[in-house]
């Protein structure tokens, strides 16, 4: 099956990869940022753990419990990241390039502005992103649709319903602008920002050490 690595917010995944197959984040973290942070993983219902969490079920034909572990990654909160972002030269002006371009394809159908997603994003309440040991990780599009669009929309926008933005939109943004973003939110300034790579340094897909060199450059700039 492979090993997993995730970008997160809080519990609310920013980017994944798989195996040798993921974007190097180490410029958004310093050596000091490495610690132990919270890894969940789907268990059988039947495999005992001690760490269990309570039974979750995703459908009629499929349950599992939350497990989750404590192991090596980077850690740092937003309003640090958000501001190396900026020295690295991920900007404002990278963010709003972005979001045309994605405005631009044939699979974009909402009418947001850049400043209107900017608005919402630095005055929306994100402390529910923060860890629950109970929910796990959770996809920024899913976060953005169920905790943030319905305290903006008063039922009579249509540019506030999720399908506007699937794939096209919020879905289509990459880690570094959402960050970017979110950068003035006082709700988010304080949430860590963890790279969870043990999985595949334990896998053995990229050497430990690897992960532990420093960086400065940005690969989507």
């Amino acid at each position: 099956m492979g090993s997993m690595i995730h970008l997160t917010l809080g519990r609310v995944e920013l980017d994944w990869g798989k195996n040798e197959g993921f974007q190097d984040h180490r410029a958004l973290f310093r050596p000091d940022d490495l610690t132990e942070i919270p890894y969940y993983y789907a268990a059988s219902v039947d495999e005992p753990s001690s760490a269990h969490l309570p039974l979750i079920r995703k459908s009629n034909t499929f349950s599992y419990r939350l497990i989750s572990e404590m192991k090596e990654g980077y850690s740092a909160p937003l309003k640090v990241v958000a501001m190396r972002l900026l020295l690295l030269g991920h900007t404002d002006d990278c963010c709003r390039h972005e979001f045309e371009l994605l405005c631009g394809s044939d699979c974009a159908n909402h009418d947001f502005s850049f400043d209107e997603l900017k608005m919402i994003l630095a005055a929306s309440d994100f402390s529910g992103a923060n860890f629950v040991s109970q929910l796990g990780s959770e996809d920024f599009a899913d976060f953005f649709a169920e905790h943030v669009l319905p305290g903006q929309s008063n039922g009579s926008d249509t540019r506030l319903k999720r399908g506007g933005w699937d794939n096209g939109g919020i879905d289509g943004l990459s880690a570094y602008t959402i960050i970017r973003l979110l950068a003035l939110n006082p709700t988010a300034q304080d949430l860590p920002v963890t790279w969870q790579f043990a999985d595949v340094a334990d896998g053995g897909w990229v050497s430990r050490e690897w992960f532990r060199e420093p960086s400065n450059r940005l690969v989507d700039s």
